[in-house]
């Protein structure tokens, strides 16, 4: 007689029995490699990770915008090149911040670990 199995139970798109063999095993420990600031450490591969993103984004959505702009106001380079200007400057503008950020939590994490 055949009997039906049952589905195994998933765990983050994983069989329960794999993730439980992770946690037995203590490889998602592996976490603690990053240090006791690793919270601060994961935040600033994020900013920084999202630069670049955010500079291409800003200048594009911005010489997009000022396209835009200039089809329906038949204003034709203007708009485009100060949309342009815009975004890169926005983009700027996010360098710094994250420079500043960056520069902030490295001090911060020296004068914590004094």
């Amino acid at each position: 007689m055949l009997r039906a199995r049952r589905p195994p139970s998933f765990v983050g798109g994983y069989p329960l029995g794999i993730a439980q063999m992770v946690i037995e095993n203590g490889i998602l420990s592996s976490m603690t490699l990053l240090g006791k600031h690793s919270k601060s450490q994961l935040r600033a591969f994020g900013e920084v990770g999202t630069l670049g993103l955010e500079i291409a984004l800003s200048a594009v959505v911005g010489f997009y915008g000022g396209q835009w702009l200039d089809e329906r106001l038949g204003t034709e380079p203007w708009f485009k090149w100060f949309g342009l200007f815009v975004g890169v400057a926005a983009g700027v503008r996010a360098i710094v911040r994250v420079v500043r950020w960056v520069k902030e939590e490295m001090k911060s994490s020296s004068e914590d670990s004094k």
